[in-house]
């Protein structure tokens, strides 16, 4: 790397078992796959993204947080200045 020409500049590393870079673990969530994920052939597997319909994603939320949130109250103050 030539350091003179990017002075400016740093490489950033992350860890490649780190869940939150790891892309196998990562949705697109969009109503139509082929406008959000690039095709790939019948039966292989795309490298570039999961797609995974709202209906979907909402049906995998509600399983893994269930009542979550039982119990909790909130509270939202609205201010006008």
């Amino acid at each position: 790397m030539n350091l003179c020409f990017c002075s400016y500049s740093y490489i950033c590393r992350t860890d490649p078992a780190d869940v939150a870079r790891v892309e196998s673990k990562t949705y697109v969530v969009s109503s139509d796959k082929h406008r959000t994920v690039p095709r790939s052939l019948d039966g292989a597997k795309g490298g570039m993204g999961q797609w995974m319909s709202p209906e979907a994603m909402q049906k995998e939320m509600d399983e893994r947080f269930r009542n979550c949130m039982a119990g909790s109250f909130t509270v939202c103050l609205d201010c006008v200045m």
